[in-house]
């Protein structure tokens, strides 16, 4: 997984996809506009800076209070099901609600994506804000 380029500009920044891990909602070299906000709602698609340090997008599918689903080797979420590892099932199954001021992400192409289902939950302090849009196309 690569990192994010970063073009800085008050409450606006623009970052490039590093990797497929979005596909197919964003795609490696993609350039998306990402506006300043710690207000995370399902659905957003939020950069952030993931465990190791580096920069990385993701969706945002579940918010502090929300329940996980999991069924046998199965997280399953509103739009969609990601299969779990053994080691992730049960470090997941042992924490099935989102703590306070957490976030849960996953990337959309899940056999190329390191994301909740593996780090857990993300603290919402490190989200740098929301993506608004793609390739000079704002969403909102």
């Amino acid at each position: 997984m690569g990192s994010l380029l970063t073009l800085f500009i008050p409450l606006l920044s623009f970052f490039q996809v590093a990797d497929v891990s979005m596909e197919p909602l964003l795609f490696e070299g993609d350039l998306i506009p990402v506006v300043r906000t710690k207000r995370i709602e399902p659905g957003d698609l939020v950069v952030f800076t993931d465990p190791q340090g580096r920069l990385a997008v993701k969706s945002c599918y579940l918010t502090e209070g929300d329940s996980l689903v999991i069924e046998g080797n199965y997280l399953l979420l509103e739009g969609g099901l990601w299969f779990l590892q053994p080691d992730q099932k049960d470090r997941l199954a042992a924490h099935p609600v989102v703590p306070p001021g957490t976030v849960f992400l996953l990337g959309e192409n899940s056999f190329h994506s390191q994301d909740s289902r593996e780090w857990g939950f993300i603290e919402k302090d490190v989200i740098l804000g929301k993506v608004i849009g793609k390739k000079g196309i704002f969403i909102e």
